[in-house]
């Protein structure tokens, strides 16, 4: 074992090493290292050294993360500059001249290496920071940096004896109490252990050195120190452009230019795009005036600016790609500025940049006209569908925008001749032009310095802005990158792994099994680009892009990348790895490829890697959406990874790009969960038609399918535009004739169609060639990940009908869409086949889950990560999962986690890793709760008895007024409003609101609620102090008409729209008779779980749940047992109930199984609450429970310390009772239940 010595680059994120940095701030640097070195004084003593080392690191680090001592550490950079934060590097200091107690790779057990032991173990175990990022040692001359997770995996294991030592040490129990003690008798013994057992890296690097680079000019060398001595390095904070992150200013902006802006909608807070409010709108924006041009023959302004917004996003697609392009290109020729083509120096106007479009990008070179050769001799032909006419630019091409001057936005990062911003107006087209050079959109930058200090905008930026431009309706959010990446890498990691098993019958367990087994390198190349991949609501395509990344990385990992004549590439010579979701190319010594164009290594690297991407993106990658803007997207996005290694051909002499081909085939318009054929695994459309269809028919089918196949093929190979198109008539003439309907099914049933519409149907099972064998039979895909759409079924309308009607096992008309792409995914998986969604976790919990929890039991659960109340998605209120699945009958153990925000650190990957190993008997039908095994065992105890569901009690929604400030009342203004008309007093009721409510019993607050419920019809004027109370508050407010008007200069939304009269109650509260009842009154959001009882005919506001009796015994004839449990708790049964509710038992129950919400609290919904089962068959207890609970309310009326001390003591006989009733007697549970 050993210690191996690596360069800061190679420790530093790949993805941040290529981001450049400014000249200012490295010349800032250099003079820092400079001064620093210059400081050294081989006379003086450690201290003095720390405090120049300090004064160095604060310059880097501070205002933000504070650097000081922190005894007994030497000195630490903190997680923050507050008291609160904690130390993120450890920092062990000798002097210049202790090379005795200095730690060396040939001398490393030394007292530093002791000494940062120690502080480790204070900080880590002791302390529990695990906060803690490097561990370092350094003399002022020698820095050497020990990443925490090799200290963790050693020193912090439990099953050391370094761990159960240290822990003695510090409560004193050792024979040594002195830390030379420690050093010499535990830490000593301990490294030398660590040392023989372990292989790690250690980063290191010379100040003598990084002061050598300093004078010779070699910024290369010093980026990456500079790198990693930064927040962003050491401290592991995200950086700029992260792929996880959106540009504010450049998103904001660009969305000024094309017309539109981002908005939050009152309901839920989420964030929507939309056309800009009529006094905003600029004529001169790119969606004004194609609406203007369109109008002309457009009458319906609806259908006029859905196509208008549809032409833009194509227009916008076309010049960010171009962009992207032109800098790709600068960046190959060294910046020569002959190459630019991006500004109306070029393209001077709309009706030059339509000619640019399909004249020049749209034709090969040798087919371009003269003068259009004479003026872009330098641009590339771009083989894509992107710049073919659209069906919508029949009606308007981009020529047709005008030419004029068009407002800067206010928030511009454009500058003026003196460097502040720019105010005023541009011509449109030069606006957006100098808007784009404005950002650096190098596709794939190689870091250095740069004196611009342009904001880099890469390819998985552009895509989260790709993915909210296209969810202008609907507010679709992106999936961030370490989702994507998360997810794609467990994914195609298990595949991979599978498919070398079956290829070959080995037994492999991991990727580095496989890499040992492989000898044939042609043929493992064969085995990855064999596997097929789906998104079956594929967005923006981000999913498939992460795919296509890590299928490249496991390439490398492999170590099978081959260049154009199948020669291995190894991995000294280039690795490639994902970092933040991005693809890095590096060297062995973790410098970044840079293409060469004409130098024969650079240009073998260079076609390798775009063949590489071509191979996986024709063969590999498929996906499907219903929203053709999507799918135009997707398809730009991988297009987008293509041009990030396109390369100058030999064949041109260097001076043309290889051609890109036509990937676009693979992603396709349409409803993946409508089929005409049902999907059927190892079957041919021709096996669904009817046996008595003469041959000739089923060979004329077969020979159409044969043909389609084909046309598809001839597509991928590429050709003209004409050849593109006339394939492209081919194929969906060939598709419509495969597409009719099947007159009867696999199993002999009629199939009946006539009331279905199939234009928008996916037919899988021959959509795509790729997934048929040679005889036509579908296989089905490798693997399906995604993030499938969330749509309520309910709110769909016609649409639920109709999948209603496909015979999807998880259909539940309460449930949502993502339930049916459940099933559908499995459905389209070849055995062994995995997939995995991130979608939302209430299916988990809810009754309407149970036929999608069902399902799931029957499929080989791999593993399932619950987020509770973590926010993954930044603009969504939405609380999510993700599960990974096989199509197999095994059944192992499975991996699971459940999260909360009030545990979660932030650190996705590091929380995620602590996964807990769960029975596959835990996911079944019933409620999934992901816990430890104890806490299982008590949920699974409460799984018995009646569900409150099944029980003779109702349970209602308290009543939601709308303009609490007018309905809602106190004692002084109810006095008044009674003394001007006693008839008053029979609609004033006391009001109890979620806030007030206590447990057992609630002493209402001084207010009231006037209850005016619709349900009453009552007569306004027969209370006319009423009336003249709520006309105070204006008509125009009271209405439930959800209306908006200006009154007195005030802008005044009137309530939401119902069909009740203004100086009523928003809901109808036909149930209000219950409310004159007993009754158990409960918050609808909290983190105590109060429940109170209430005799007096208090209403319970919206914020609040109520349970009441029914008025017969048996809530439904199954429950037959109730009728002799419910006679002998009767008029208790409440009250029973009301002591289950308030125990410590059922809390803990409330917390594993109803909604998460932030800050931890919960939501107890009716549909998971009445989840609780209550066993019934013990009277006994039951009564006692009841009993038990009077006495408790009757002592809360006293609220004294004597009945205090009295009611603790009860509930511990509360306690004690329901743990009996649940049969849970075992210490360990209890505590478990009472440590929640």
């Amino acid at each position: 074992m050993s210690i191996k010595l690596i360069s800061p680059k190679k420790s530093v994120n790949s993805a941040f090493l290529k981001l450049p940095v400014p000249c200012e701030k490295m010349e800032q640097f250099k003079s820092a290292l400079v001064n620093l070195h210059n400081k050294r004084d081989a006379k003086k003593d450690e201290e003095y050294h720390k405090n120049e080392l300090q004064a160095f690191l604060k310059g880097i680090f501070n205002p933000a993360y504070s650097v000081h001592v922190d005894r007994p550490i030497d000195l630490a950079i903190f997680n923050g500059n507050d008291t609160t934060a904690k130390p993120a590097v450890i920092i062990e200091m000798k002097s210049p001249t202790n090379a005795a107690e200095m730690f060396s790779e040939q001398h490393p057990n030394t007292k530093a290496l002791q000494e940062l032991v120690y502080y480790f173990l204070l900080e880590y175990v002791h302390l529990g920071n695990r906060e803690i990022k490097y561990l370092v040692i350094s003399n002022f001359d020698e820095y050497y940096f020990f990443d925490v997770k090799d200290f963790i995996r050693y020193f912090a294991n439990k099953s050391k004896p370094v761990y159960d030592q240290f822990l003695k040490f510090v409560s004193k129990q050792t024979s040594g109490n002195k830390t030379s003690d420690f050093y010499n008798d535990i830490a000593k013994p301990a490294i030398d252990d660590f040392l023989g057992s372990c292989d790690f890296s250690v980063v290191h690097f010379s100040l003598e050195e990084a002061v050598k680079a300093v004078e010779k000019n070699d910024d290369k060398k010093l980026v990456a120190l500079y790198k990693m001595l930064s927040p962003e390095g050491l401290l592991a904070k995200p950086f700029a452009n992260d792929s996880n992150s959106l540009d504010r200013n450049f998103y904001a902006e660009l969305l000024h230019i094309i017309g539109l802006e981002e908005v939050k909608e009152d309901k839920g807070g989420k964030k929507v795009i939309q056309r800009k409010k009529a006094a905003n709108r600029d004529k001169a924006s790119l969606l004004e005036s194609a609406i203007y041009q369109l109008e002309i023959e457009e009458s319906d302004e609806n259908k006029c600016e859905e196509m208008a917004l549809r032409l833009c996003i194509t227009w916008v697609n076309r010049l960010l790609f171009l962009k992207l392009v032109e800098s790709q290109i600068l960046m190959y020729q060294k910046g020569d500025a002959s190459y630019r083509f991006m500004s109306t120096d070029k393209i001077a106007n709309f009706d030059e940049l339509n000619i640019f479009f399909f004249k020049v990008l749209g034709k090969k070179i040798e087919d371009r006209d003269e003068d259009v050769l004479k003026r872009y001799p330098n641009v590339p032909y771009l083989n894509s569908s992107l710049f073919e006419p659209t069906e919508d630019e029949k009606h308007l091409k981009i020529r047709g925008i005008p030419d004029a001057q068009m407002e800067i936005f206010n928030k511009t990062v454009l500058k003026d001749e003196r460097g502040k911003r720019a105010k005023g107006t541009l011509p449109n087209l030069d606006y957006i032009f100098k808007f784009l050079d404005a950002y650096n959109f190098a596709s794939d930058a190689q870091g250095g310095v740069t004196s611009t200090s342009k904001t880099l905008i890469n390819a998985s930026v552009l895509g989260l802005i790709f993915e909210k431009i296209n969810g202008y309706k609907d507010g679709s959010f992106f999936t961030p990158g370490f989702i994507t990446d998360y997810m794609a890498r467990d994914v195609l990691e298990r595949t991979v792994v599978q498919k070398f098993n079956e290829k070959k019958s080995w037994k492999c367990e991991n990727l580095e099994d496989v890499s040992d087994k492989i000898e044939d390198i042609s043929e493992a190349n064969e085995i990855v680009d064999d596997i097929r991949v789906a998104d079956v609501a594929v967005g923006s395509g981000h999913f498939l892009v992460s795919a296509l990344n890590r299928l490249l990385a496991i390439k490398s990992e492999l170590n099978i990348l081959c260049d154009a004549d199948g020669k291995r590439i190894k991995r000294r010579d280039l690795i490639l790895k994902v970092d933040n979701d991005e693809l890095s190319v590096v060297d062995d010594e973790g410098e970044p490829f840079e293409y060469k164009p004409g130098n024969e290594e650079s240009q073998r690297y260079q076609e390798a890697l775009f063949n590489e991407k071509r191979r996986i993106i024709e063969n590999c990658l498929f996906g499907v959406d219903l929203n053709p803007n999507s799918v135009n997207i997707c398809r730009l996005r991988l297009w987008i990874e293509l041009l990030k290694n396109a390369y100058y051909t030999k064949e041109s002499d260097y001076k043309q790009l290889q051609t890109l081909p036509n990937i676009d085939i693979n992603i396709k318009v349409g409803d993946s969960l409508l089929s005409k054929y049902p999907v059927q695994n190892g079957h041919v459309v021709l096996d669904f038609l009817q046996k008595e269809d003469k041959a000739d028919k089923k060979n004329g089918l077969a020979a159409k399918l044969k043909e389609y196949r084909k046309n598809v093929q001839d597509y991928k190979a590429g050709g003209t535009s004409y050849n593109k198109q006339q394939l492209r008539l081919n194929i969906a003439g060939l598709k419509s004739q495969l597409k009719e309907p099947p007159s009867i099914d696999l199993f002999g049933n009629v199939v009946k169609n006539n009331d279905i519409d199939f234009s928008n149907s996916l037919e899988w099972m021959f959509e795509f060639p790729e997934i048929l064998d040679d005889e036509g039979r579908f296989t089905g895909f490798d693997a399906i990940i995604g993030n499938p759409p969330y749509v309520q079924l309910q709110s769909m309308g016609e649409m639920s009908d109709v999948y209603s009607k496909r015979d999807y096992s998880c259909y539940n008309k309460s449930a949502d869409l993502y339930c049916l792409f459940v099933e559908r995914a499995y459905s389209l998986l070849k055995k062994n086949g995995y997939f995995s969604f991130i979608m939302p976790n209430k299916w988990m919990l809810v009754d309407y889950g149970k036929e999608l929890r069902q399902f799931m039991s029957q499929t080989s659960l791999k593993k399932i990560l619950n987020f509770g109340d973590v926010q993954i998605f930044k603009d969504a209120t939405t609380y999510t999962c993700i599960f990974v699945s096989q199509k197999s009958n095994e059944k192992n153990s499975v991996q699971a986690i459940s999260l909360s925000s009030d545990k979660y650190s932030g650190n996705f990957s590091k929380d995620v890793s602590k996964l807990i190993d769960l029975s596959p008997d835990s996911f079944g039908e019933a409620e999934w709760n992901i816990t430890n095994p104890v806490i299982e065992k008590v949920l699974q105890k409460m799984s018995v008895g009646t569900p409150l569901r099944d029980m003779p009690i109702s349970i209602y929604a308290g009543i939601k007024a709308g303009c609490i400030d007018a309905f809602y009342i106190d004692g002084k203004v109810r006095s008044q409003l009674i003394e001007r008309n006693p008839k008053s007093e029979e609609v004033i009721k006391p009001l109890v609101r979620g806030r007030d409510i206590t447990a057992w019993n609630t002493n209402t607050q001084d207010i009231y609620l006037i209850g005016t419920l619709p349900a009453l019809k009552i007569n306004i004027d027969d209370y006319p102090a009423i009336k003249d109370h709520l006309l105070g508050f204006t008509i125009e407010r009271l209405e439930q008409t959800g209306k908006e008007y200006i009154v007195n200069g005030e802008k005044i939304k009137a309530r939401k729209k119902t069909c009740n009269k203004w100086f009523e109650t928003q809901d109808q509260v036909k149930y209000y008779a219950e409310l004159k009842k007993p009754k158990i009154i409960f918050p609808n959001i909290t983190s105590v779980f109060p429940f109170t009882y209430d005799e007096n005919g208090v209403y319970p506001n919206d914020n609040n749940f109520f349970i009441v009796e029914k008025e017969n015994a048996i809530a439904n004839e199954t429950a037959c047992h109730l009728e002799q449990s419910a006679s002998v708790v009767k008029g208790s049964l409440l009250k029973a109930l009301l002591a289950i509710f308030n125990s410590s038992l059922c809390k803990f129950w409330i917390w594993h199984n109803c909604p998460v919400l932030n800050g931890g609290t919960r939501k107890l919904q009716i549909a998971y609450f009445e989840n609780l089962r209550i066993p019934l068959d013990n009277a006994e207890l039951l009564q006692q429970l009841a009993t038990l609970a009077d006495e408790i309310i009757r002592l809360k009326k006293d609220d004294n310390e004597a009945s205090q001390k009295q009611i603790a003591d009860l509930e511990t006989q509360v306690n004690t009772l329901v743990y009996q009733l649940y049969c849970i007697t075992d210490a360990e549970e209890i505590e478990a239940v009472e440590k929640r």
